[in-house]
């Protein structure tokens, strides 16, 4: 056990001094689609959470777009270096892509654990093309 800990230690100490490889990282990895009905948002809601919670995050801004890289890099200037951005819903819809954010935006307020960064729900829609995403960029 003690050796499990000791190289878990190390690998905490070498990616503190080399920096983290992960910087500003977009995470697709589990992407909802569909209407976001009740059981759709409890399931976007936990995992997300449960995602943020695994990786250590606790400062978090939720928002929408349909231009992705150009937001990122947005996010990037402004409230500078995120170490990864959640893509968790994707959609047609900017109705539906409204729909998620403010639920997210609403939830997450309710939360101790996290430090949201933006209290107010965004725009009157995304900007761009479809696909719309909405996303929880995470430091």
């Amino acid at each position: 056990m003690q050796g499990i800990l000791a190289i878990a230690g190390f690998a905490l100490f070498l990616r503190f001094l080399l920096g983290d490889d992960r910087s500003n990282e977009i995470d697709a990895s589990k992407v909802f689609t569909g209407h976001p009905t009740g059981d759709l948002l409890g399931r976007i809601k936990r995992s997300i959470r449960m995602r943020l919670r695994n990786d250590g995050y606790d400062e978090i801004y939720v928002g929408r777009t349909g231009r992705l890289d150009e937001r990122k890099k947005e996010h990037i200037e402004k409230l500078g270096d995120f170490s990864r951005f959640y893509i968790v819903y994707k959609t047609s819809s900017k109705r539906n892509a409204q729909k998620v954010e403010a639920e997210l935006i609403d939830y997450f307020e309710n939360l101790d654990e996290f430090d949201l960064l933006n209290k107010a729900k965004g725009s009157p829609g995304p900007s761009g093309e479809p696909p719309y995403y909405v996303y929880v960029a995470a430091r």
